[in-house]
């Protein structure tokens, strides 16, 4: 009985103090957000304001069968070409017809939606190039934009998730929370090194869990996507945050989605310098250099000094643990902390 009282006292403390400082790391790091969503609706930039594919002569008479030609393409641009296609001809052919073409359309949307998950995994960048227009979010029927991925503009939490696998390897993912909800991040560009970071505007596109996360804190709103804003807001005068002139003034006013906010700037040339001033913001460009040297996190980095309680029973006649021990159970939580934060985290006990 006293050697399971021992072992259960030395279990409980070390759960205890390994609970505490989890549960410390991982609210301090990872944190949830208040944050705005913007809406589905929405393209990646004015670069590519619309599909730009050959269609075929448009009648009230279209066989869906030809858009199931897997010839005409390499295999992995496939799939988004005879979604395109299909989605000029939906958007080009009369009402009366449409119905008749939906369920091709379901069909190639699902086909492009796998293409797209596994792109967004394996290629972020490629993948957001291939993301949908404002237009096919507005105009598609349901069977086939349940399909398609969601926009993601928002004030977001980037973090570093690290755990420690059954061989003793550390493994790290990155993670993104979004309005209370995680997904699985995949980054390219200056944000692969980039450390955790609360909050920050953020834009991509997400399937299910996995989010393909642009490098840059804005996108441009495009042709369409701009003119439904403005359809749907009361007309106002901004001021420019590039130049501070009135925007409406150039006759060349372009809209910004940051954090889920529409920004106006006088041209549509400002965008570079809008993201440069709100990298500058976020911590600067992070490179493998200066990976290492995260925004100041005083709560969760640095030598932290650990209260380690002895636990004794009324039953015990003995000490729970000597205090060799204890200091030899605090080394190892230390060096656990200290692996998982890549030395940014150490204990001392007292």
């Amino acid at each position: 009985m006293k050697h399971r009282t021992e072992n259960f006292t030395k279990g409980i403390a070390i759960l205890t103090t390994s609970a505490i400082l989890i549960g410390l790391w991982s609210q301090t790091h990872f944190s949830s957000t208040q944050t705005s969503l913007s809406a589905p609706l929405e393209n990646l930039d004015s670069a590519n304001p619309s599909l730009s594919i050959a269609l075929p002569a448009m009648s009230d008479k279209i066989d869906s069968a030809k858009f199931q030609d897997r010839s005409v393409v390499t295999p992995d641009e496939a799939a988004f070409t005879r979604f395109n296609t299909w989605a000029e001809a939906y958007l080009n052919t009369s009402a009366g017809t449409r119905i008749a073409l939906e369920s091709a359309g379901a069909t190639l949307a699902l086909e492009r939606r796998n293409c797209l998950k596994e792109l967004i995994q394996n290629n972020p960048q490629r993948a957001l190039e291939h993301a949908a227009p404002y237009k096919i979010y507005a105009t598609m029927p349901p069977a086939v934009s349940r399909q398609l991925e969601t926009r993601i503009g928002a004030l977001a939490t980037l973090g570093l998730v690290i755990s420690r696998l059954d061989d003793g390897t550390m493994h790290q993912t990155n993670a993104t929370m979004i309005d209370g909800v995680t997904y699985n991040a995949h980054l390219f560009g200056r944000r692969q090194n980039q450390t955790t970071r609360n909050p920050i505007p953020v834009q991509g596109i997400a399937l299910d869990s996995e989010l393909a996360l642009s490098e840059n804190p804005a996108r441009m709103l495009d042709v369409d996507e701009a003119a439904a804003y403005r359809s749907a807001h009361v007309a106002a005068r901004h001021s420019c945050p590039v130049s501070g002139q009135d925007t409406a003034a150039t006759a060349r006013e372009a809209l910004v989605n940051l954090g889920g906010n529409i920004v106006f700037l006088c041209f549509g040339d400002h965008l570079a310098a809008f993201n440069a001033q709100h990298i500058a913001l976020e911590g600067g460009t992070t490179t493998a250099e200066n990976a290492a040297q995260p925004m100041p996190l005083s709560w969760t980095t640095g030598n932290k000094t650990v209260l380690y309680i002895m636990v004794q029973f009324s039953d015990q006649s003995d000490a729970p643990q000597t205090l060799s021990a204890a200091t030899d159970t605090m080394n190892n939580v230390s060096n656990w902390f200290s692996a998982a934060s890549y030395g940014l985290l150490t204990m001392t006990p007292r």
